[in-house]
């Protein structure tokens, strides 16, 4: 009868610390349109996939510049909840003031990172906005 005992307690702390791991978990979906202003991507949306609290998602795309040599410059706009913008931040490893030649494609990972403290957003989208400036 101990031994019985000894398995449901075991049993049930291990289903309570899996459901506390389950529960601290925020799994997001969402999509990413990207729009480019003097430059061609060859995506135009990104699933970044399900994502979670603190965990976030790359995506590697490729440029090529229209016309003369170019800098590149990011932004996003368009949050849909705008709260999200708060909780979640897309960078790229694109350094900046580096010149793009037209006609060559150059790979460029998006770098989306979700904040530990996320919380009201099970869905998001937003708009990347990429413009060449030469």
């Amino acid at each position: 009868m101990k031994q019985i005992t000894k398995y449901v307690i075991a049993t049930g702390i291990i289903l309570t610390v899996i459901a506390v791991i389950l529960l601290a978990t925020v799994r997001i979906g969402n999509i990413g349109t990207i729009k480019t202003l003097g430059i061609t991507s060859d995506t135009s949306q990104i699933d970044w996939g399900e994502l979670a609290a603190g965990i976030g998602a790359n995506v590697t795309i490729n440029l090529k510049v229209d016309g003369s040599p170019a800098n590149l410059t990011l932004a996003t706009e368009n949050w849909s909840p705008a709260s999200a913008a708060t909780y979640i931040h897309l960078t790229w490893d694109y350094v900046d003031g580096t010149v793009l030649q037209p006609n060559v494609w150059t790979p460029v990972t998006l770098i989306l990172t979700v904040d530990d403290n996320i919380t009201g957003i099970t869905n998001f989208s937003f708009d990347i906005k990429i413009v060449a400036q030469g």
